[in-house]
C-alpha cells in the first residue's frame, strides 16, 4: 500500500463519520445535493480502482453509501405517504 492510498481511504472515513448526525437527524440535505455527491464519490473510487487504490475504492464507496443512504431518507421524508404503506 502507498501513502496516498491510506491518505485517501483515511479522509473519505472522516468525511462518511461526520456525515452519521445527518444520516440520524431529521434534517437532511437536498436530494439534489445528495445525490450529485453520492456520484461525484462513485467516479472518485472509479479511478481510485483505476489507479489500484484499493483502500481508497472502499472508503469512496462507503461514502457514496452514506450520501446514498441521505438521498433517500430526504426522498421520504418529501413523500411520506407514497411510503407509508
Amino acid at each position: 500500500m502507498i501513502w496516498q492510498d491510506a491518505l485517501l481511504a483515511v479522509c473519505s472515513i472522516v468525511f462518511t463519520i461526520a456525515l452519521i448526525p445527518s444520516i440520524q437527524g431529521k434534517n437532511k440535505p437536498e436530494v439534489y445535493t445528495s445525490t450529485l455527491t453520492a456520484l461525484v464519490l462513485l467516479v472518485m473510487a472509479i479511478c481510485y480502482m483505476s489507479l489500484s487504490l484499493w483502500f481508497a475504492v472502499f472508503a469512496a464507496l462507503l461514502n457514496c453509501f452514506a450520501w446514498v443512504t441521505l438521498t433517500l431518507q430526504k426522498a421520504r421524508q418529501s413523500h411520506p405517504i407514497a411510503h407509508a404503506k
